[in-house]
Formats: C-alpha cells, sequence, structure tokens
C-alpha cells in the first residue's frame, strides 16, 4: 500500500510555484493585521470600564493567546512559502515539505477561526453586560 501524498503533489509544478507565490503575500498582510490587533488589544487603558469588562474573565486571555498563535502559524506559513517559492526545485516539490507546509496552512486556518470565535464570544460578553 502506497503512502498517501500530499494534496499540493497533485498540482504541477507552475501551479505549485504559483500557489506559493499568492499564498506569501496573503499570510504576510493577514500577519501584519493580526500584529496590529494584538497591539491595540493590550495597549487598551484598563481604567475605562469598557476594557475592564473586556478583561473580565479568561475569554480576553484566550483572545490574546490564540491571536498569538495565529500570528505564529502565519509567520511560518509565510516563511514556508517564501522557501517553496524561492527553492521549489530542491525542496519545495518534496512531498515531506508540502506535507509539513499544509499541516502549517490548516493549522494558520484553524487558529484564524478559533481568533473569530473568541472575538465574538468577548464582544458578545461586553454588548451582553450592562
Amino acid at each position: 500500500m502506497s503512502k498517501p501524498r500530499p494534496a499540493l503533489a497533485r498540482l504541477s509544478d507552475t501551479d505549485q510555484i504559483d500557489l506559493y507565490k499568492q499564498i506569501a503575500p496573503i499570510a504576510g498582510s493577514a500577519l501584519g493585521f493580526l500584529l496590529a490587533s494584538v497591539a491595540i488589544l493590550v495597549s487598551l487603558d484598563p481604567k475605562r470600564p469598557i476594557v475592564a469588562d473586556l478583561r473580565r474573565g479568561e475569554a480576553f486571555s484566550l483572545l490574546i493567546a490564540n491571536l498569538l498563535a495565529a500570528c505564529l502559524w502565519l509567520l511560518l506559513l509565510s516563511i514556508f512559502s517564501l522557501v517553496g517559492w524561492t527553492f521549489h526545485s530542491s525542496c519545495g516539490s518534496s512531498d515531506a515539505f508540502q506535507s509539513v507546509f499544509e499541516v502549517i496552512g490548516y493549522a494558520a486556518v484553524v487558529e484564524l477561526l478559533l481568533g473569530g470565535f473568541f472575538f465574538g464570544y468577548v464582544t458578545y460578553k461586553v454588548a451582553k453586560h450592562d
């Protein structure tokens, strides 16, 4: 029985390089946005009542931790995209590299979705609390 190949391996070499080229700036842009969001959330004045409400409980801490984890995955995705794009012939076309790239991509998407959920939960908590 043969080992399953990564989904990325089913693409032609040209399509793989194009995919790496497209993912690198998208992941980099999302990383910049998330870093700015975390910086804004962390620097909010804790003396303001709405900020105190935001920070009440552990949901806000989970939000920050999740956004930082998403930043890490997006940074890795950006780096791996650039490596796959630049060194496609030597490492970007190997099954091991493509498998790791896919795992990083899935992890980044899951962390972004979790971050959206936590942000919605924290916002709901603040809006519900009068």
